[in-house]
């Protein structure tokens, strides 16, 4: 197989197949891997590929993984209006995942506050603020 062009041999451990399978996303022994945009035309190109070696002998197992288009938002910082208003990449990056993701607005902290027993009587209490 050294002479097929484009062909790589690997002889390894179990330990190293498992790693392999783990970088590769499959744990077959044989994988032709497809790459492009149009994910419909790579499942095309795929079954083109299954009808054409399903036919060697000790072909086993043989199937093609149709992958799902996952939607994606693109956000691309137009940096000359970004300059015009003074923001800066980080201010752009945080804005975005406040924006997408939210934040956390405030922190609940309960504490003990003790007044002198003087100060009881003169002192208002602090007003209640409710956030929603």
């Amino acid at each position: 197989m050294g002479t097929l062009p484009g062909v790589n041999v690997e002889v390894g451990a179990p330990i190293s197949h498992r790693i392999d399978a783990m970088l590769s996303g499959t744990r077959a022994s044989i994988a032709v891997k497809i790459f492009g945009t149009d994910l419909n035309e790579m499942y095309r190109i795929g079954n083109r590929i299954k009808a054409a070696v399903e036919g060697v002998e000790g072909i086993a197992d043989l199937n093609v993984e149709q992958q799902v288009e996952r939607p994606q938002l693109k956000i691309v910082p137009k940096r000359d209006v970004m300059a015009k208003y003074g923001v800066t990449m980080p201010e752009f990056a945080d804005m975005v995942s406040v924006l997408l993701a939210g934040c956390r607005r405030s922190t609940k902290v309960v504490a003990c506050l003790i007044l002198p027993s003087r100060w009881v009587t003169t002192v208002a209490p602090p007003p209640r603020i409710y956030v929603a």
